[in-house]
């Protein structure tokens, strides 16, 4: 996704501690006051900066959300546990995690608002970043099944089991007040993943 190591301009070296500040000021204030309050003044104020430092580095409050994400769950691929329900719940697990987050709780509506609304490097990052790893780790788990004769693959749409793990949650995540995803949840939603996969393997009609 967005990559807060690499500077966009030429120059002095950048002071990664300085990213940090910016990252952790915004998810507090998120958190704290919601993401409206969130403001270049505010999180430049709290993480003591300025706000030509916080330019440097981003480019709207809108571009720190692909990247705390990134920050507060950095991508893992899970071990695998030897069968494909066991290897889609451990996969289900990490994005509960993330869809649980307070951070992301308070500040994906509004996210979610300004990338309909006007598209931008926060909302490449989104479609480029977020959904394409996680993309690669759940097709690895698949080639993984295949490979142990649990599946036939050719026929599986991992686009449509992305959108079934990643919409359920995510839809979740933007009702107010709803309760946290939970174990029951997660093997729901394996388990509708493992009926489109049934539905779509040989002699299956639908």
């Amino acid at each position: 996704m967005i990559d807060i190591s690499t500077n966009r301009f030429s120059g002095r070296p950048r002071d990664d501690s300085i990213d940090l500040s910016i990252l952790d000021a915004a998810a507090q204030i998120i958190i704290d006051q919601g993401y409206g309050a969130a403001t270049v003044a505010a999180i430049v104020a709290s993480a003591g900066t300025s706000k030509p430092a916080f330019y440097r580095r981003f480019t709207s409050v809108a571009d720190l959300v692909p990247a705390l994400v990134d920050r507060r769950h950095p991508l893992d691929t899970p071990e695998p546990t030897g069968t494909l329900a066991g290897d889609l719940r451990a996969f289900q697990a990490q994005q509960a995690a993330i869809f649980n987050d307070p951070f992301v709780r308070a500040a994906m509506p509004a996210w979610l608002a300004h990338m309909h609304d006007g598209p931008d490097e926060a909302a490449d990052a989104f479609v480029k970043g977020f959904l394409p790893q996680r993309m690669a780790v759940l097709t690895e788990i698949l080639d993984r099944a295949a490979a142990r004769g649990e599946i036939v693959l050719d026929d599986v749409e991992a686009d449509a089991l992305m959108e079934s793990f990643v919409g359920t949650f995510l839809m979740r995540s933007l009702i107010p007040g709803s309760s946290l995803l939970d174990d029951v949840d997660i093997d729901r939603s394996v388990t509708l993943a493992r009926l489109l996969i049934d539905q779509a393997q040989p002699g299956q009609t639908g």
